[in-house]
């Protein structure tokens, strides 16, 4: 049998409209007749700019571009993590080839990129030279500032006589 329903959607609010499990439209704030089966209204406070749904790859696949003017899509790849900011200031961080949806709204939302193979090189290339100081021995390549730092790590404060 088909439903009707009515949603009162408040000013900082919207509505994500799901028929049966695919995306149909973002309701805006007022009040809204729904009628059909299989019907669900998803209503989601502006003020959490994050958008979590189960099927968040399904909606994004199926329905890019009606996602696109009301949601800010990121996508990261394999050798990529996010710095997120919300309204300028540091929020999180998000995992390498995570997929996230962020409300168009009162908060800010700015993510930025970072290429972690790049990253992780210039992380091990700081490591290998702080192990060479512990050491107080020039590194000859980085086998030989991971084996200083191999040693270093294992051999423990000295201990006097």
């Amino acid at each position: 049998m088909f439903g009707y329903k009515r949603v009162n959607i408040a000013h900082n609010e919207r509505g994500v409209k799901l028929r049966y499990g695919s995306f149909e439209a973002v309701l805006e704030p007022g009040t809204h007749n729904v009628f059909g089966g299989q019907v669900e209204v998803q209503l989601c406070n502006l003020a959490v700019a994050e958008f979590d749904h189960p099927r968040v790859d399904i909606l994004i696949k199926d329905s890019r571009e009606r996602l696109a003017r009301h949601f800010m899509i990121v996508e990261l790849g394999e050798a990529e993590a996010g710095v997120v900011f919300k309204n300028g200031r540091l929020s999180g961080v998000l995992a390498p080839g995570k997929r996230q949806l962020y409300w168009r709204g009162p908060v800010e939302v700015r993510v930025e990129r970072l290429d972690i193979t790049r990253e992780l090189a210039l992380w091990r290339e700081r490591v290998a030279r702080k192990a060479c100081t512990i050491r107080r021995q020039p590194p000859r390549h980085m086998a030989d500032a991971r084996t200083h730092l191999r040693q270093a790590a294992f051999a423990g404060p000295k201990r006097s006589a």
